[in-house]
């Protein structure tokens, strides 16, 4: 396997965009990358314990998807610190299926649920499936009302 030696066009955008901003420019748009790549790791680490049959990378993501979790829950914070509304902390937390790797999914929330994305932008309570998911991650109730939510 070759690794890349630079970023590619997206990342280096992103990583331009930044080095473009100061103050709380840089704080918000720093907060917005580690949410929405945190949220992504969560939702692949996640989708490996469930899914990989070799038993050391299993393991492997087993071990890792906490700290993980507890990442994308710092990142909750600092945004929050940072003054991001909720509505973009909302739209950050939604993983592109292509990004997770599960066919259909539209959230790392929602693994297994037939929710469309627009479902999740309502503001209903939360599906008792979805909310134990939630816990799982180490969520609590304060950052899962910052999440998409679905009738």
């Amino acid at each position: 396997m070759t690794l890349p030696t630079s970023l590619d066009a997206k990342h280096q955008q992103e990583l331009s965009k930044l080095q473009q901003s100061s103050g709380e420019e840089f704080d918000k748009e720093f907060a917005k990358c580690s949410l929405k790549g945190h949220a992504k790791a969560v939702a692949k680490f996640q989708k490996a314990t469930q899914q990989i049959d070799d038993a050391e990378v299993k393991q492997f993501a087993q071990e890792v998807l906490p700290d993980l979790q507890k990442h994308h829950k710092e990142s909750l914070d600092i945004a929050r610190a940072v003054g991001l509304d909720q509505a973009t902390i909302a739209s950050l937390n939604v993983v592109a299926p292509e990004a997770a790797g599960t066919p259909g999914a539209s959230s790392q929330y929602d693994r297994g649920s037939s929710s469309s994305e627009a479902d999740l932008q309502r503001g209903s309570d939360l599906q008792p499936d979805r909310d134990s998911s939630l816990q799982r991650q180490g969520l609590d109730e304060k950052d899962r009302k910052d999440l998409p939510r679905t009738p």
